[in-house]
């Protein structure tokens, strides 16, 4: 290749480091083998300019796109939707990497890189994540400088002055164009997720994602039961189960997150007959479905997860009915292995640490995990929290300090993000469910038609020869949200 034409060592280090923090903020989102991706293409790369290995032949690139598009539909069950369009363009990122002959594919990369800035801002608009995209735009701008300097081979830093210097001298006419360029309507939308939610089930859930909750008595599904029907407490529909806990969010667990000997569901011993039902489940665009606790399904198309929930492998387009079986009292998981547990206890460092202090104060009282949780209850029951559908934004660093010592006025989700954390900060494995809990019952037909505004969270612990037991931190603010609905526990409120 020619000289003038070749990537200047320099400029490659830069790129790779960009690479890497361009994926960074994407990571918590990303299934495991695309963070593996771009430590093969780093590698890769890096072996090519040491001459030990050669770029990938045609053969090689067409099986590594095809993967990565299996990899993709196999991780989220679709290649539509932002967080599966997202994945494959920062995979398509990393093994561009690996072809990077020359300049011209450089620039094609780096390019990539701008706009791969921008796809940050599609999860999160806040403060941190535009002083960390600007310091991507640096890296990139960075790496650019140093591909127009081909004599440069060493490792330097005067690539990163000069982009600063260029960007700086940029600013003034950036904001008069911030200002005064006219703002035109885009020609598409993509669905992103904002802080502001209508009542309903999302796959990830924060304090302040329905600080401004708005009723809907839109259907969610029906349940014709073939008996008696369970008592309304009693009646927690499972859809989602919340493991993970990153950046204030919790979210449930991707496929390739778990390990392989984990994706199975433990086997489950029953002793007693099961609750036999119906479920008519208008479209969602989802793919988790809503069942009574430990259920099993013999129609077609619906499986079960290592965590006792049913799903889709398809989105749920259209009105979908399918058949359960499910056994309330049964033990989940009596022995719990040590991959499960680190999961269930895992949170991120120095985060809350006034919950942190509180839970340790209160489990030291405790002779057992079981006296914990009732004593965190009983902390909920009688400390002045309020059960509120406009509860005040958490916007802090610690949202659960905010919540716990300062608002104390919440709605489900803020109970059971609390309860949760509480656990995990005392040793005890726990997680947050989401569904809904209870519907408008008719015992004559034995029908339950549940609407958007039963939406509900609660909480999951673990207790040694119980396995998970179903907590919910609402109770103990507001039983009559469980014992009669929404609306009538809401009446106070107007």
């Amino acid at each position: 290749m020619i000289q003038e034409q070749q990537v200047p060592r320099n400029a490659l280090a830069w790129i790779i480091i960009s690479l890497f923090t361009l994926v960074a903020p994407h990571a918590a989102r990303l299934p495991m083998w695309v963070l593996a991706v771009y430590g093969i293409a780093a590698g890769w790369r890096i072996m090519v300019y040491r001459g030990r290995w050669s770029f990938p032949g045609r053969r090689v690139k067409l099986a590594l796109i095809l993967t990565a598009f299996l990899g993709i539909f196999a991780s989220y069950g679709s290649l539509l939707g932002l967080e599966p369009t997202v994945a494959l363009l920062l995979t398509a990122f990393a093994l561009k990497l690996i072809e990077l002959a020359g300049r011209k594919d450089a620039y094609v990369l780096l390019f990539l890189g701008y706009f791969i800035c921008i796809t940050q801002f599609l999860f999160s608009q806040s403060l941190p994540v535009v002083l960390y995209s600007l310091c991507n735009v640096i890296l990139v701008t960075t790496a650019l400088v140093a591909l127009h300097r081909p004599g440069e081979h060493r490792f330097n830093r005067s690539s990163l002055r000069l982009a600063v210097t260029m960007l700086a001298q940029a600013l003034p006419l950036m904001l008069v164009l911030f200002f005064l360029f006219p703002r035109i309507g885009p020609l598409w939308t993509v669905p992103v997720k904002s802080h502001t939610a209508t009542t309903g089930v999302s796959d990830f859930m924060r304090p302040g994602d329905i600080a401004q909750l708005s009723k809907s008595d839109a259907v969610a599904f029906r349940v014709q039961f073939d008996g008696p029907i369970v008592p309304r407490s009693q009646l927690y529909w499972r859809g989602l189960v919340f493991s993970r806990l990153v950046d204030g969010a919790w979210s449930s667990l991707a496929y390739y997150d778990i390990p392989a000997p984990e994706r199975r569901a433990a086997a489950v011993t029953t002793s007693t007959a099961p609750v036999q039902y119906r479920v008519m489940l208008a479209p969602t665009q989802q793919h988790w479905l809503y069942a009574l606790r430990y259920a099993r399904s013999s129609t077609p198309g619906v499986m079960s997860s290592a965590d006792y929930r049913l799903f889709s492998p398809q989105e749920i387009e259209n009105d979908t009915l399918y058949r359960v079986s499910s056994w309330p009292r049964a033990k989940l998981e009596p022995q719990l292995s040590a991959w499960r547990r680190r999961t269930e206890l895992s949170l991120p460092p120095q985060s809350n640490p006034r919950s942190r202090e509180l839970a340790q104060r209160l489990r030291a009282a405790a002779a057992s995990d079981a006296e914990y949780v009732d004593a965190v209850l009983t902390h909920l029951r009688t400390r002045g929290f309020v059960y509120t559908l406009q509860p005040p934004l958490l916007d802090g660093e610690h949202p659960v300090d905010q919540f716990l010592f300062q608002t104390r006025r919440g709605f489900c989700e803020h109970y059971a993000y609390a309860f949760a954390v509480l656990m995990r900060a005392a040793g005890v494995p726990a997680r947050v469910v989401a569904g809904y809990q209870g519907g408008e019952v008719n015992p004559v037909n034995r029908t339950v038609i549940v609407h958007q505004f039963d939406a509900h969270a609660w909480a999951e612990v673990w207790l040694n020869g119980e396995g998970w037991v179903r907590v919910d931190p609402t109770t103990a603010v507001s039983p009559e949200r469980i014992e009669w609905g929404l609306e009538q526990a809401l009446q106070a409120e107007g």
